[in-house]
């Protein structure tokens, strides 16, 4: 995957990334021992090396795990993790 502008040129260059990701099970059925035998950063891998050859710098991956039986709370508390993490320094 390329980023490339019209002329050529890689617009996303020398940019910073985030990847806010959410899975519907929990994070112990992530891990070589559960459920699906693989973290969700490896199933990120494919993103990630793209980013990583388009000179894309990755601060952070944000998962939200067991995001089909959140609560009101829970989704309150996300929203405002979710709001730190994205505020621009």
């Amino acid at each position: 995957m390329r980023w490339v502008s019209e002329n050529g040129i890689n617009i996303l260059s020398g940019k910073d990334a985030l990847i806010i990701t959410s899975v519907g099970g929990r994070e112990n059925n992530y891990t070589q021992e559960g459920k699906y035998k693989i973290g969700v950063e490896e199933l990120l891998s494919g993103l990630k090396v793209s980013l990583h050859v388009n000179n894309i710098d990755l601060k952070k991956i944000h998962i939200i795990y067991n995001a089909d039986n959140l609560n009101e709370t829970e989704l309150n508390l996300l929203s405002e993790e979710l709001a730190e993490t994205l505020k621009i320094e």
